[in-house]
């Protein structure tokens, strides 16, 4: 069997290398130019000729010069495909970035207190508190923010804040 192959193998590679064409081909819609010119199987092959072809559709021309190689023996060459343009690419999408913070309110907080508000989006932890004689006094509360505006939740801010007041008188 690895000899049949070896010999195929071997009788194929000679046939391989008796083929050399030079073919130029210039069609300008006018004339259609074909010089075919080679060794073919150890024979000299030669096939010159110019076409009038102003009346010629290019599926015409391109037949003359498919007949023309089929005259010594060859298959035309297929002509040459236009490319695909590259496709854009896709810009990166980088990682998404965090809510950016809400924006910073001024509220009327009772004298040397402090005012925390902690929000993540679904909800928001206000504490205020004041160190007073040595004692700590803190309101906390957490609410629910989710759907609520801005007003809304500054409304539930000073409503913790007038809480932590009543508390302290």
């Amino acid at each position: 069997m690895k000899k049949l192959i070896l010999f195929a193998s071997l009788l194929s590679v000679p046939a391989l290398a008796q083929q050399r064409i030079h073919s130029s081909i210039h069609d300008d819609g006018k004339k259609l130019s074909i010089d075919i010119q080679g060794k073919v199987e150890g024979k000299t092959v030669e096939f010159q000729h110019t076409y009038e072809v102003t009346n010629l559709s290019k599926a015409e021309r391109d037949q003359l010069v498919a007949d023309a190689y089929h005259s010594i023996g060859l298959d035309a060459p297929k002509p040459p495909t236009t490319p695909t343009p590259p496709t854009p690419p896709v810009p990166p999408s980088g990682p998404s970035l965090p809510p950016p913070p809400p924006p910073t309110l001024n509220y009327k907080i009772p004298q040397d207190a402090s005012l925390t508000v902690d929000e993540d989006g679904k909800s928001m932890t206000v504490k205020v508190e004041r160190v007073e004689k040595g004692k700590r006094k803190v309101v906390q509360q957490s609410m629910n923010t989710e759907g609520k505006s801005e007003s809304e939740k500054r409304k539930m801010v000073d409503r913790v804040i007038k809480e932590f007041e009543q508390s302290n008188k």
